[in-house]
């Protein structure tokens, strides 16, 4: 038998409001001809309500009356996505993200003294207290437990609920820095919104909200970051059918989320032999510009791969490895990266690396075994920012117009590899790239010599014309 549903208001004499004489407006689901009215949160006089037909509204009335239409749609989708109907189970999902609910107070009870006779002082009852709704009051100045997972993502709304499922997930997973960016994505669109629903997420919402992070000083970057996983989540949930697909608000004709892009520039091959060239007796200096030079010639890796470098990788003259960013998104045909162990890379093994040269040991003496994903994120940004430090003090002795960073030797690599006249898809293959587009936004562009170069060949006779007008 259908259910259906009607937005009411319940003007039953122990339903109204004695202050401001308002009742509930309410969503009236039927089912088996039995009606059952489910609170919205919102209150009104019977005159206001009876003017919610009319083609005309004030502006007030336009607002609830769209907020009641949301809760009516959302009602609707949650029926639809009930796969047997019950009003209990509709209730649970329908009342478990009610806006505006206040927190209870603890009840309380007279004392009892020694002899069990009431003392007359107040005491709590123990009664589990709702939780706040927002970070900073569930764990004060933004610090959170350590793992993400045990926050109390329900009392956080609707959205939030389903970002703690896929952070819980992330976290099975030990990819603790993606664990990060969805934390950050959720924190921002909860400070914009707070119970952020899905039926609040729309198209003309979304420029909105790029439009007001634009004024506050957030860059395109970052707002492209916190809306992909936005998207992520929309995927996920509509995937599971929890929500209808009416409700996706990206694509073509929707809301494009935007991609920032800045000039791209890395070191040229002058500054990088100068860098080569540096000599220090500064011991961690050294290393760490040693370190940098063995993320550059290994095609470009990052710091966490070269942390979870292992001697047992190492097989004759090459060495073999698994990207740890795509380790989880190409299980079912993982790319290994190969790249030769030269004379630069033995010798900064055996300067820096391990003594303990077993199979199952690190390369480099920064993990230990045992660590969980929290661990090894913590120690892999210690030395990012131990490289990072010291490539800025060399750069500055130097006198180089360009800080390198760890990031840079994998945008270097690819870059000399591209005016060597490599292809960008042997590039996307050495570096272990899906997709030969993420490849392009590595290289850098060509440098302004080579540009000034292109002008003289367009017009090759120009040159020749000058010079008989100047005889």
């Amino acid at each position: 038998m259908s259910v259906t549903t009607a937005i009411i208001l319940d003007k039953r004499k122990n339903r109204m409001n004695k202050k401001t004489k308002c009742y509930p407006a309410c969503i009236r689901v039927t089912f088996e001809r039995v009606p059952r009215a489910f609170d919205t949160g919102i209150e009104m006089t019977p005159d206001d309500f009876a003017k919610l037909g009319s083609p005309r509204l004030g502006e007030k009335l336009r607002e609830i009356k769209e907020k009641l239409e949301k809760e009516e749609l959302r009602a609707k989708t949650i029926i639809k996505n009930l796969n047997k109907f019950s009003f209990a189970a509709f209730s649970d999902q329908f009342t478990a993200f009610q806006p505006g609910r206040r927190r209870r107070k603890p009840q309380t009870a007279p004392g009892l003294g020694e002899n069990g006779a009431a003392d007359g002082k107040k005491v709590a009852l123990p009664i589990k207290r709702t939780a706040q709704r927002n970070f900073v009051n569930q764990f004060g100045k933004r610090k959170y437990p350590r793992e993400k997972s045990t926050i109390d993502f329900p009392e956080l709304g609707e959205v939030a609920v389903f970002y703690g499922q896929y952070i819980a997930k992330l976290e099975a997973k030990e990819q603790a820095g993606t664990v990060g960016i969805y934390m950050c994505s959720l924190m921002n669109l909860l400070a914009y919104k707070p119970q952020l629903r899905f039926a609040d997420v729309t198209d003309i919402w979304l420029c909105k909200y790029e439009k007001d992070m634009r004024a506050a000083g957030r860059s395109v970057s970052t707002i492209g970051i916190y809306l992909r996983c936005l998207r992520r989540i929309f995927n996920m949930v509509i995937a599971k059918r929890i929500i209808d697909r009416d409700l996706y608000p990206f694509g073509r004709d929707l809301y494009v989320i935007p991609a920032g892009r800045k000039r791209k520039k890395t070191l040229n091959m002058s500054q990088i032999r100068a860098l080569f060239e540096y000599q220090t007796d500064d011991k961690m200096r050294k290393m760490c510009r040693d370190l940098w030079f063995f993320l550059y010639v290994a095609n470009g890796m990052n710091v966490k791969d070269l942390c979870l470098l292992k001697f047992g990788q190492i097989s004759g003259q090459f060495c073999r490895f698994i990207r740890a960013k795509t380790a989880n998104t190409t299980k079912d045909c993982p790319q290994e990266i190969t790249f030769f162990c030269d004379d630069l890379i033995i010798k900064v093994i055996e300067e820096w690396g391990n003594p303990d040269r077993s199979p199952d040991n690190y390369i480099f003496p920064f993990l230990e075994p045992g660590m969980d994903g929290y661990a090894i994120r913590h120690k892999v940004q210690l030395v990012t920012h131990l490289i990072n430090e010291h490539m800025r003090g060399i750069a500055k002795e130097l006198g180089l117009d360009f800080v390198p960073k760890s990031n840079d030797a994998r945008h270097a690599f690819a870059t000399q590899l591209k005016r060597a006249g490599k292809s960008t898809e042997f590039i996307r293959e050495l570096i272990g790239h899906e997709r030969a587009t993420t490849t392009q936004d590595y290289l850098d562009d060509f440098e302004d010599d080579t540009k000034k170069g292109i002008a003289e060949q367009l017009l090759p006779f120009r040159k020749s014309m000058h010079q008989n007008a100047a005889e």
